[in-house]
């Protein structure tokens, strides 16, 4: 495994490190105290991602509480991510993205096959939903497990105009950003490279991230 060394010069254990493919999923399992990494590799790609509690799967990330205990919708460096039963979950300790502009990721909600033949007249297109059940399957977890409240679309660029337009925009992310959470309990985390490519959401163009989970604190 490789080292990262952070910025008080103290190498970082590299657990896991994963490239995860345009519109594709990933489930991995993550112990309190290790940092999760999610890194835009080309630029202008959402993250969604779900959190359980590895110990109690009906413990689930909520972007309501999130907001809700931030007292913000723009969730960011220094802010904590919570479950629906009020739990710290995870804290944000870096965001290249949200540091830089404006962005809303956490207010719930996830492409799916319903949604995108509504807006686009297409049907059976990839899409979060289904890309969240087929990571979580192999943990005897299906659909009727999450809703949209447990999604955060990480790096999403949502924005509310001064007239009150409220709408999905094209990320600011750039090659190389990411974002670290620090893991505050043991979770099983599920992700979708969102597939999403008849929107702005990507730039129209899904493209690939990493995700590295380190020993310690970064």
């Amino acid at each position: 495994m490789s080292e990262y060394v952070n910025e008080s010069n103290i190498p970082m254990k590299t657990i896991q490190e994963v490239v995860v493919p345009a519109r594709e999923y990933l489930a991995l399992t993550i112990k309190k105290g290790q940092t999760l990494r999610l890194i835009d590799l080309e630029g202008q790609q959402v993250i969604d991602a779900i959190f359980f509690n590895l110990n109690d799967f009906e413990e689930r990330s909520s972007c309501v509480v999130t907001t809700l205990f931030n007292k913000t919708l723009h969730i960011t460096k220094g802010h904590s991510v919570f479950s629906q039963k009020s739990n710290i979950m995870f804290t944000i300790i870096e965001d290249k993205v949200g540091m830089r502009g404006p962005t809303g990721g956490f207010t719930g909600g996830y492409c799916n096959d319903d949604t995108n033949y509504a807006r686009f007249g297409i049907k059976g297109t990839r899409n979060c939903r289904d890309n969240f059940a087929m990571a979580i399957a192999p943990y005897g977890l299906t659909k009727k497990d999450f809703n949209e409240d447990c999604c955060a679309s990480i790096f999403m660029n949502l924005c509310e105009d001064a007239n009150g337009v409220w709408e999905i925009r094209e990320p600011v992310g750039k090659a190389g950003d990411y974002m670290d959470l620090r893991a505050e309990m043991d979770c099983l985390v599920a992700i979708s490279n969102c597939p999403q490519e008849r929107a702005p959401t990507n730039a129209f163009n899904p493209t690939p991230i990493k995700v590295v989970v380190y020993e310690g604190s970064l």
